[in-house]
């Protein structure tokens, strides 16, 4: 028996050489395995420094099994608090960092710290820990045995777990992962023997390391050119390259032996080690943090081994830096006095201890059990309310169906927490205020019943939930119970008031075990963290901002484009938060009365100078705005050729027409805003990112909601699917639709045909509706809102045949042929536009139609949004107008415009004279460049990005950079925007009033 009983301090160095090991084993595990055929130099480096990154897993217990006589009984657990600390704080040092780096997290990645073996992300050092558990009963054992006995059962160890794989070839024990808790102390006995025999004094160390490194690596060599002679492939090549194979047990045997006689003076503490042997599993593990180390390893174009060599380099410096920075900062963090508090009360000597403190845990929630009892009734109680408001199958995809309560208690037990949270959050802080229990307990009670209520009675009516808007109708109340059925009153009323008799009952009946008894101190925090988590309410749409990360990891989905699925899969009171924290646009500066009657008296004279121009209206003038879903030429994605051509009759008709590009706001969804644009005449750029979805979040709340339906006689709105998305039929009555024709309608779409498998109605019978709705209309000024559904989402092979193919690499290998079938319906599209053109020609009185893509399809994964956001966000678009007034000139300088555009470009097509709003919209039109959101965004409904215009030749420019008279207009038409979205509305019936 030699070093080390004594002494108080370990031998650094095998640490050190294991840590530099396993952070190169991540870097190789992480990045992309080079190939044999291109590249066999760089290949045969990659194995090499494979299997020497492997050997690290063999050191460790060795280490453990040299020092076995420090560990005994009870005295690594005596310290177990302080390293059970090293890893909570360590990972949670780690997930800031990460949160800071904007990477996605999950509950899952902290579930792992409180269980790390459940998610088998340290699956070694879970191991190691177990191994390190039973080493004081294996030292207790061994030492009691004679060295005979020793020497036989290494022999017998070494024999059945090393000789038998190596000679067999196979992994027979399946010890080839290195973390297997059976070889572990296997090779704990080994490091025991080291110690026990004094192999230290072996001779000729470094010549055994010299040799040992020889056999092993030549090895590797060996088998790749022998493996690539038989078997034309490399799958031989690693064979010895495992932890248990004799040749690398020879090398870390020698390896370690080397090492620990080598730098003897090299030690250092037991909490030393600890804390930069968790740091480095950290670093190397945390599953988010190998995420980045695999895109940053991924990430380069290789030129030369010499420069994959580098990144390799590169990236385990910054792996064993990290690890070194994060182990001092956990031991400076554990000489503060609340740390080693802490590290104390984890921390035991034997199982009585153990035991003991199960019990006092035990008694501490026996002592809380109202709160808990309080937490099971309001997850229950939200799991009802979400329930109650859900129908039998669940539509949470565009062709996905759930059963309901299986959706919500398997998929949204975060949502449902999260729910909890916010009533037991109310309950504490009420609690800690008044010291009373049961009338804490009712308040929330009473609110989430009523919200419950009014959501069960709201939702089938209007196709969402409670508001924050809605608590502004509270002041007519009276108005709002004389709808309601007076028996629900009755109930209500009856209930809440059993609730509150019950609650005083029980709190003086037990006043005793009722009242709150804490220091004060322990009031205030509490107070303070209740008021916290209640507050982040107003932060959950602020990008970045903790509420927000928090809801991004638990799954929740903001839903402000259907606001009813909203409360069925979040929960009413998270739907109800996510839209607290919303705000409509920011105050121009000079926003003001007289400001906005300035601007419309000058739009008013504007309005004058272009009537001088144009004709008066027809008594029967048609405006047709028709909306293709998703429509856009593949042709002009970037890296992508569709032959033959699928649109050439659009393509023919832009040519002889006022046509261009059209910027779209979103891409793979988004339609409702790109609608609102258009109808309105607003800019959706200009909203809060906190407000992407007007339809759901704005139109329905504003006193007056001007658009282009005002202009006319009869409006009706064409839309061949269900209506149930985006709030439509609240929307298009506050617009002022009369008739609104969509799939369960009371006005019955008649044509409801579908192309072969396709599950939507084909825009040939949309047209065909169309039609039937314009014959219909005699001596009226009528506005149509058409929208065509037969390409949307998802582009299956609905079709029997198709005609098309793609070349380039635009989109993944997953969703070409997607893109095929896609082609094939934009092309029975094309020919439907054709004939209903022709049926438009035909119609004795002047129409003008305004067609347009509403966003590209999402099948372009490939194509960067930073390189080609412009390109992926602009959809096809043409006016038109019918044979009657067909001597209307084409317009010129609109070759990229914005759906707010549509109704100024509409009128100066059919030549007639426009309203003071809509001369303001021509100015908007003529002057400014098309502002459209940030383009580098993939995504719709989510959060509006930043204003940028996009000029004619689709570059992109900021508002800085426009001229003096374009801010001038931009000015104007901010402030009328605001006022009419945001301010006090006082242009609002100058907006909607009709033409002189």
């Amino acid at each position: 028996m030699i070093e080390g009983r004594t002494s108080k301090k370990f031998n650094f160095i095998i640490v050190l050489i294991t840590a530099v090991l396993m952070i190169l084993q991540r870097a190789m595990t992480s990045s992309t395995m080079p190939d044999y055929s291109s590249n066999e130099l760089r290949y045969l480096a990659y194995q090499l420094l494979t299997s020497v990154s492997i050997l690290g897993l063999n050191l460790l217990p060795m280490y453990f099994g040299y020092y076995s006589s420090r560990f005994k009984k009870g005295k690594f657990t005596q310290s177990i608090g302080k390293y059970i600390l090293y890893y909570v704080i360590s990972i949670l040092a780690m997930d800031a960092i990460l949160l800071i780096r904007s990477t996605e997290l999950t509950w899952r990645n902290f579930w792992a710290i409180l269980f790390p073996m459940s998610t088998n992300i340290f699956a070694y050092g879970s191991a190691l820990v177990l191994v390190m558990l039973l080493i004081p009963y294996l030292f207790t054992y061994m030492e009691a045995k004679n060295d005979v006995f020793i020497r036989r059962l290494l022999m017998a160890t070494t024999f059945l777990f090393v000789i038998v794989p190596t000679l067999f070839g196979h992994d027979v024990w399946l010890l080839n992962s290195g973390s297997n808790p059976v070889w572990l102390l296997y090779l704990v006995i080994v490091g025991y023997a080291i110690q026990r025999f004094d192999f230290m004094k072996v001779r000729f160390k470094l010549l055994h390391l010299i040799v040992s490194a020889g056999i092993y690596f030549g090895l590797t060599w060996l088998m790749e050119q022998i493996s690539y002679m038989i078997n034309e492939n490399t799958e031989a090549m690693t064979r010895f390259d495992v932890p248990n194979s004799i040749f690398a047990m020879y090398l870390t045997f020698f390896l370690f032996v080397f090492g620990m006689a080598i730098f003897k003076r090299f030690k250092t503490s037991a909490s030393v080690i600890g804390a930069f042997l968790i740091s480095v599993q950290v670093v190397i593990n945390w599953e988010p943090n190998i995420t980045l180390i695999e895109k940053y390893l991924t990430g380069f174009t290789i030129s030369s081994t010499k420069q994959w060599l580098l990144v390799l380099l590169k990236d385990s410096i910054l792996m064993f830096v990290a690890a070194m920075v994060m182990a001092i900062a956990l031991i400076l963090l554990s000489k503060i006095p609340v740390f080693k508090k802490i590290a104390s009360s984890l921390s035991f000597s034997n199982s009585t201890e153990f035991m003991l403190k199960l019990r006092n845990i035990g008694k501490w929630v026996g002592s809380h059990k109202k709160i808990f009892y309080s937490a099971l009734f309001f997850y229950v109680v939200t799991i009802v309310q979400m329930l109650s408001v859900s129908p039998a199958k669940l539509k949470v995809g565009v062709s996905t169906w759930h059963p309901s309560i299986l959706y919500i208690l398997f998929s949204r037990q975060a949502a449902i927490v999260i729910n909890m949270l916010f009533a037991m959050s109310l309950l504490i802080l009420i609690y800690m205020i008044t010291k009373r229990f049961w009338y804490s307990f009712i308040i929330p009670l009473i609110i989430e019943l009523a919200l419950g209520i009014a959501n069960y009675l709201k939702m089938p009516l209007r196709d969402e939930p409670v508001l924050p808007s809605d608590l502004q109708m509270l002041g007519g109340i009276k108005d709002i119970l004389g709808m309601v059925n007076p028996a629900l009153i009755i109930i209500g009323f009856v209930l809440i008031f059993v609730f509150i008799f019950g609650a005083v009952f029980l709190q003086h009946r037990y006043s005793q075990q009722s009242t709150l008894k804490m220091t004060w101190i322990g009031r205030i925090i509490w107070t303070v963290l209740s008021v916290v988590f209640l507050s982040s309410a107003f932060f959950v749409n602020h990008e970045n901002s903790i509420p927000f990360t928090v809801f991004n990891m638990s799954k929740i989905n903001r839903f402000f484009y259907n606001q009813e699925l909203g409360a069925q899969v979040n929960g009413p009171i998270v739907q109800f938060v996510n839209n607290v924290d919303t705000k409509v646009m920011d105050k121009p500066s000079g926003y003001s009365k007289a400001e906005v009657n300035k601007i419309m008296k000058k739009y008013d004279n504007e309005a004058d100078s272009i009537n001088e121009n144009r004709t008066s209206w027809s008594k029967d003038q048609t405006f047709i705005f028709n909306l293709s879903e998703s429509f856009s030429d593949p042709d002009r994605v970037p890296n992508q050729a569709v032959t033959p051509d699928p649109m050439t009759n659009i393509r023919n008709i832009k040519k002889n027409t006022t046509s261009g590009l059209m910027m779209s706001t979103g891409y793979g969804g988004g339609t409702a805003n790109i609608e609102w644009e258009s109808l309105t005449g607003l800019d959706l750029s200009s909203l809060s990112p906190t407000l992407p979805t007007p339809y759901t979040q704005l139109v329905t709340k504003q006193n007056i909601a001007p658009n282009i339906t005002n202009l006319f006689d009869e409006k009706v709105a064409v839309h061949p699917y269900v209506a149930s998305l985006y709030n439509r039929k609240n929307v298009f009555k506050k617009f002022g639709f009369q008739k609104f024709y969509y799939v369960g309608s009371k006005d019955k779409l008649k044509y409801t045909k579908k192309i072969d498998d396709s599950p939507y109605i084909d825009d040939e019978s949309a047209y065909k509706d169309t039609l039937d709705v314009i014959s219909n209309s005699t001596n009226k000024t009528q506005f149509i809102q058409l929208s065509t559904m037969q390409n949307h989402m998802p582009f299956n092979n609905y079709y029997k045949k198709h005609n098309y193919t793609i070349s380039g690499n635009a989109a993944p290998d997953v969703y070409r042929a997607r893109v095929e079938y896609y082609s094939q319906g934009l092309n029975y599209t094309d020919k439907a536009t054709k004939k209903f053109l022709a049926k438009l020609d035909g119609i004795n009185k002047p129409i003008t139609l305004v067609w347009y893509g509403d966003h590209l399809a999402s099948l372009y994964d490939n194509d960067s949004m930073d390189e080609y956001g412009i390109q992926l966000h602009q959809t096809d678009y043409f006016i038109y107008n019918n044979k009657y007034i067909r001597d209307r000139t084409k317009q010129s300088g609109v070759q990229v415009i914005s759906p707010y555009e549509f109704s100024a470009l509409a009128m100066k097509q059919a030549g007639i004279k426009v309203s003071p709003y809509y001369a303001m919209m021509t100015k908007v039109a003529s002057t400014l460049p098309a502002a459209t959101t940030n383009t580098s965004d993939n995504g719709s409904n989510a959060f509006n990005g930043s204003q940028v215009f996009i000029t004619k030749n689709s570059k992109k420019i900021e508002s800085d950079n426009l001229t003096a008279k374009q801010k001038e207009v931009l000015h104007d038409y901010k402030m009328i925007q605001y006022d009419i979205t945001a301010g006090n509305q006082y242009s609002a019936k100058w907006a909607e009033q009709k033409v002189k």
